[in-house]
């Protein structure tokens, strides 16, 4: 996708997609041929409750189906092809729901099936992708347009499995050095962390092309600066969402002997917001190619963090206090580094002190919606008291960074871009 805004001719870009295709085909094959060999000889020691026949094959058969999948998702991106990539990935979410409730509900095969299903419908995708790929442009080589995208993309390879790394590698240490419970209660606590995740890739999707047009501006550094307090902001507020009704949600759905997950929420939470925030530095090295940095400053915090859950984890027995802290220093890091790093490369006039303000409100806010929890009793009056500081707070914080909540994100900018009139 990167490569595509430095080509305006569109056979040079349908020459780069005809590369990139035959290497979307050919190399998952071979790295997920290696990734069987390590796989099927380590698995016991990093993947112990998971068996390699078939769970670890088919997540290997999806890793190898998947660049593809994303490479025409990514061309639709840039083409902006509104209405052709929601639809596309909007197939492609409900075949997985279908497939999934069949295999699990009405097939009773379990985990595995839901496995299967997946491999289902990444199969069924893979093949639609190809067969609109192939109406598009042809399977062709270039050798350098190979080079040029494997020394982009090849640092990004490992850079993959490092991001997996840093939010799951807790949960590992605590199956390694802890209970199964344990285990258990954290990884509840990190299915409401996660939300803020998945928003972030969903925006992601739409902010990338808007971001790299503006960065490739004249003078970009005030606007981008404007665009990330915005960015801070809203996923604060967010954040902030989630927390209000993650402790209802969890009293409601789950049993009492997962409620202790609720004191870790706030927590895990934040450490979300972190790394969401680290996504506005990725986009910039990502725009100046620095893909190699990226790898850097990913393996460097990843390393931090296996140290400091052997310290916290192994040695100290916090159990998951030590995962959480573990994670916020190494997400910190990792924010640091790249906000360095990207401002080397382009000094974005970010308003500093609109952004600490609207931190600080957040993080009072945040403050005040757990004190409520453990305060206030009764399920009415709570609710009601997390909605008026949800309010309150939001309101407070979008007229900080100045902007009205109709224009957050300049959405009528984006979607005007998106859409292309």
């Amino acid at each position: 996708m990167r490569f595509y805004f430095d080509y305006t001719n569109e056979i040079d870009r349908k020459r780069l997609y005809g590369t990139a295709l035959f290497m979307a085909i050919i190399l998952p094959v071979i790295v997920c041929a290696f990734g069987f060999v390590i796989l099927y000889y380590g698995h016991d020691i990093f993947f112990s409750s998971i068996p390699f026949f078939p769970h670890l094959q088919i997540i290997l058969f999806l890793s190898a189906l998947a660049p593809l999948i994303k490479l025409y998702i990514g061309l639709l991106r840039v083409r902006e092809a509104a209405v052709s990539y929601i639809i596309f990935n909007f197939l492609f979410v409900l075949s997985q729901f279908v497939f999934i409730i069949v295999a699990v509900k009405y097939l009773a095969l379990g985990l595995r099936g839901q496995l299967q299903a997946l491999l289902a419908s990444y199969i069924l995708f893979w093949l639609i992708s190809l067969l609109l790929f192939l109406k598009e442009v042809r399977i062709s080589f270039s050798l350098r347009l190979t080079k040029k995208i494997l020394a982009f993309g090849l640092p990004l390879v490992p850079s993959f499995f490092l991001i997996w790394g840093l939010s799951s590698a807790g949960r590992f240490a605590l199956e390694r050095f802890e209970s199964l419970a344990e285990v258990g209660l954290f990884s509840l606590a990190a299915q409401f962390s996660g939300i803020l995740g998945l928003i972030a890739v969903s925006v992601d999707n739409a902010l990338l092309p808007y971001y790299y047009q503006t960065a490739g501006a004249e003078d970009p550094a005030t606007q981008l600066g404007e665009f990330v307090g915005k960015f801070i902001t809203v996923f604060g507020i967010i954040a902030l969402t989630i927390l209000s009704f993650s402790t209802h949600a969890v009293q409601s759905l789950a049993s009492e002997n997962f409620f202790p997950a609720i004191d870790y929420i706030p927590f895990l939470v934040l450490v979300s917001w972190i790394g969401v925030t680290y996504k506005i530095f990725y986009w910039n090295l990502m725009f100046y190619k620095r893909t190699k940095l990226i790898l850097s400053i990913l393996g460097l915090s990843t390393f931090v963090l296996i140290l400091l859950l052997y310290l916290f984890v192994a040695l100290l027995q916090l159990g998951i206090g030590g995962v959480i802290l573990s994670m916020t220093i190494a997400n910190i890091i990792l924010l640091t580094m790249a906000y360095s790093f990207s401002q080397n490369l382009l000094e974005i006039k970010f308003p500093y002190k609109k952004i600490f303000v609207n931190i600080s409100l957040l993080l009072f806010g945040g403050f005040l919606i757990v004190l409520v929890d453990y305060s206030v009793k009764i399920l009415i009056y709570s609710i009601g008291f997390k909605i008026l500081l949800l309010v309150f707070v939001s309101t407070l914080t979008i007229k900080c960074i100045g902007v009205h909540p109709s224009e957050i994100f300049e959405f009528r900018n984006i979607l005007r871009y998106a859409i292309n009139k």
